[in-house]
């Protein structure tokens, strides 16, 4: 059945991995993008749904738009602290946790079948002030859902790749060189979950229903080398970034 979702950090890699399912599934998507944002995740899909702008700090922004949208549907995934270059503690708190705050304060006032915030496996261990300020967030929600009986979840996502991940990052990297060479990529080290398998999550955590089975690796990569060869463009522009 479609709902009406508001989606935050939808220009982010997982947020437009999010953002593509829900259209194709047929939900009546609405995005609250911070200005500016970067565009060329979601270009494809612009005109297929609502764009609303405003900083997630500004507590009566987020009002309005959730007051607008009226949403069945919340999927939290704005963050600040998760590119090099974004460690300023102050921006971490207004974002993460005072965004959070701001954002399920305005859905409890209108009401939602369904908040569903994108945490992060850091929060267990946190290494530095983005996992603290996502666990702290992610605390709050479900705080929030055990004291006011709302169905807000937190879904603690593993590392991700991907479609639209930054071709910087090791897996596209790999992908985009072994292309190049015509040659099988081989794995880089770490644990990695297929970006796919946590958009089901998300959206498991919302529907209630059963997430996808889980992706291996190396299909995974397959899958990412497939999906650069159909988008030409794109491959161009991860070959620049990478100096290839």
């Amino acid at each position: 059945m479609s709902k009406r979702v508001l989606v935050t950090g939808a220009s982010g890699f997982v947020g437009a991995n999010l953002v593509h399912r829900l259209v194709a599934d047929g939900h009546e998507t609405h995005l609250l993008l911070r200005p500016p944002h970067q565009t060329w995740r979601l270009k494809d899909i612009g005109a297929h749904v609502g764009q609303h702008h405003a900083h997630i700090e500004n507590a009566a922004a987020v009002k309005a738009i959730v007051r607008s949208v009226q949403p069945e549907w919340v999927f939290h995934l704005a963050a600040f602290g998760t590119h090099e270059g974004q460690a300023g503690m102050q921006e971490m708190v207004s974002t993460n946790v005072m965004g959070t705050v701001h954002l399920l304060e305005a859905c409890l006032a209108e009401g939602f079948e369904a908040f569903v915030q994108a945490g992060t496996t850091e929060e267990a261990a946190p290494a530095g002030p983005y996992g603290i300020t996502k666990a702290a967030a992610s605390q709050y929600v479900e705080w929030v859902a055990r004291t006011k009986g709302v169905n807000a979840a937190v879904v603690r996502l593993p590392a991700l790749y991907g479609p639209w991940e930054d071709p910087l990052r090791a897996v596209p990297a790999t992908v985009v060189r072994a292309l190049r060479n015509d040659a099988i990529p081989v794995a880089p080290a770490g644990e990695r979950i297929w970006v796919e398998d946590g958009v089901s999550a998300l959206l498991a955590a919302a529907s209630g229903e059963a997430a996808a089975e889980g992706t291996e690796l190396a299909e995974g990569m397959k899958k990412l080398a497939d999906w650069l060869l159909a988008h030409p463009e794109i491959l161009r522009m991860y070959e620049a970034r990478l100096g290839l």
